[in-house]
């Protein structure tokens, strides 16, 4: 697995202007880039930023698949054309990129498979042999985003494309109609981790567990330029004010859009304070009820899929400000000129005596060797609460972790009034060497009445931001 180097803090541009929108109370939302689903190639994680990574929604634009023997599934098309499909030949071919493979295929749709996203490309080289439109068959789910459909095409997801593979070879005169331009919602399972969105852990700040959290981020309808082509169909380019996007560019909108909402009905709460209560409040389950972390964990989906209307309402945040910042630069052994040209003021690295990496964030984060079979980290952390005027008593509740004991310190944290603070620790200690390079577990403080669920993601890795 390669290591992609990012730009140092002090050379980051958007680190840089990041840390003076926090000094101005500004909170920035920035795309944990599109580099997924290869580890460690995650961008703009300084921990004055909130790290958005993206997912896909409940949303499909579909290509309607119906067989001669009467059988219907529904693909995945973005294909704008006006042709259309109707009990045609299939044809079978193990590419539809290979010119040699595509000989005779006119007026027949074309059965091929397609082992990435760029397979929709090829559908250029069918229009080109004069096919009808083609199949796009996979054995791992895909996220569609390209937009330049160049022939009738659906994609196929594995279980779809098992039955149409196996009915175009055994079937003596095997036939298709197509049908486009027809949406489905709804869709299940969703949402699920888009697997371009990068993943942690984060160079230069691997103390902190990024991405922070999700959003929708996979065919996102947005403005676009109607200067510049939108999609293009057998080589004619076509133009509109909207096309749809996918990447963790369009996911960090919607985290920005909700911090907005945030600080409109909470002026007083600090950046920190927003993207805690965003993180703390976020879903860890699709709309089947099974975790979003099914194949990816919170190195890939940080806390989990934001949700606005448990955003509003935490009940605790974790706060943190300026100083903490400058004492987690201390602690990065910068040079005087790099701190300088991150913080802006030398006499605070004078100040400097030793730092501390811990900084008070609503997730942990701990790293090992794949042997070690001993070591304890200690975390500590304080706890503002924003819920209840009232005396509040929340309750830990931890998830087992293999391989390791997790402890809080205290159990329960009492509070009196509103903007009350509490300090807790948590201490995660090895018990035998890590079999998998990610373990997780939650952190869940739970108010007496159960109105509040602050959750929390602690891991253990032994995938390290450098090797």
């Amino acid at each position: 697995m390669s290591f992609r180097r990012t730009t140092p803090l002090y050379e980051d541009p958007i680190a840089v202007g990041a840390f003076a929108a926090m000094e101005k109370g500004i909170l920035v939302s920035a795309a944990a880039g599109n580099r997924g689903p290869e580890s460690r190639t995650l961008r703009n994680g300084s921990p004055w930023i909130l790290t958005v990574g993206a997912t896909t929604i409940d949303r499909q634009f579909s290509g309607v698949v119906t067989l001669g023997n009467g059988a219907s599934f529904v693909g995945s098309s973005l294909y704008i054309g006006k042709k259309t499909v109707k009990n045609l030949p299939l044809h079978y071919s193990a590419s539809c990129g290979s010119s040699d493979d595509l000989k005779n295929v006119t007026k027949k749709v074309v059965v091929c498979e397609g082992a990435d996203e760029s397979s929709v490309s090829e559908t250029s080289t069918v229009a080109d042999a004069k096919g009808a439109g083609a199949l796009l068959l996979t054995n791992v789910s895909l996220v569609i985003r390209a937009t330049n459909f160049e022939c009738p095409a659906s994609v196929l997801n594995p279980k779809d494309s098992a039955a149409i593979r196996k009915y175009v070879k055994t079937s003596k005169n095997p036939t298709v109609s197509l049908t486009f331009r027809r949406t489905f919602t709804g869709i299940k399972p969703a949402p699920t981790y888009a697997e371009f969105s990068s993943k942690g852990p984060s160079f230069g700040t691997s103390s902190i567990l990024k991405p922070d959290v999700v959003a929708p981020g996979t065919l996102i309808l947005a403005a676009y330029s109607p200067n510049v082509s939108a999609a293009t169909l057998q080589g004619k380019s076509f133009f509109s004010n909207f096309t749809l996007l996918s990447g963790t560019s369009m996911a960090c909108p919607h985290a920005a859009g909700l911090a907005a909402l945030l600080k409109s009905a909470h002026p007083d709460w600090s950046p920190a304070a927003i993207w805690s209560a965003m993180m703390t409040t976020a879903n860890i389950l699709d709309n089947t009820g099974k975790p979003i972390y099914d194949g990816a964990s919170p190195i890939a989906i940080g806390s989990g899929e934001i949700n606005p209307n448990k955003a509003m309402d935490p009940g605790l945040v974790y706060d943190a400000g300026r100083g903490d910042y400058v004492k987690f630069l201390c602690a990065l052994n910068l040079t005087r000129a790099e701190f300088q040209a991150i913080a802006r003021n030398s006499s605070d690295y004078d100040r400097c005596k030793g730092g501390n990496l811990d900084l008070n964030y609503p997730s942990f984060i701990s790293f090992l060797d794949s042997e070690q079979s001993s070591g304890v980290w200690r975390f500590q952390r304080t706890v503002t609460n924003v819920g209840d005027d009232g005396p509040t008593t929340y309750t830990a509740k931890l998830t087992k972790m293999k391989g390791f004991s997790v402890t809080v310190t205290p159990l329960k944290l009492t509070f009196q009034r509103k903007n009350q603070k509490a300090l807790f620790s948590l201490t995660l200690k090895v018990k035998r060497p890590m079999k998998d390079p990610i373990v997780f577990g939650f952190l869940t403080w739970v108010d007496d009445q159960e109105k509040h669920t602050v959750r929390s993601p602690v891991v253990a890795t032994t995938i390290r931001e450098t090797e």
